[in-house]
């Protein structure tokens, strides 16, 4: 998909896990959600509606406040990772972090979007 939306790069995105402090095992787990996320992006017959961009940056940073939220005892890393990344100007990052946990609104007759891949 040929979009003109600014998504971190994957460079980036290990630069925003670092500022995070993410723990390395959780950061080991996003990594491999990115792979399989991009394992089902590549085994897709049409990929002009689905950004890989976003996929990427998505799954690497759907975890952004795990580690924190296990410092400070917080239930719903899923929520405060989205409200990071909104707070970044990530909006549509945000809503896949948000979803992560718990797909809220799903749509089975819905074309696959980045959220369905990354969940």
């Amino acid at each position: 998909m040929n979009n003109a939306k600014k998504y971190p790069t994957e460079n980036e995105c290990y630069e925003l896990l670092n500022r995070f402090r993410m723990l390395p095992n959780i950061v080991d787990h996003s990594v491999q959600v990115m792979r399989v996320s991009l394992a089902i992006y590549d085994d897709l017959k049409d990929h002009d509606s689905i950004s890989r961009e976003l996929i990427v940056a998505a799954a690497l940073l759907h975890d952004i406040a795990k580690t924190r939220s296990i410092e400070q005892k917080e239930l719903r890393h899923d929520l405060i990772g989205a409200e990071m990344l909104r707070e970044l100007g990530h909006v549509e990052i945000a809503d896949i972090c948000e979803n992560h946990v718990i797909y809220n609104d799903f749509d089975a007759t819905s074309p696959v979007s980045e959220k369905d891949i990354v969940f």
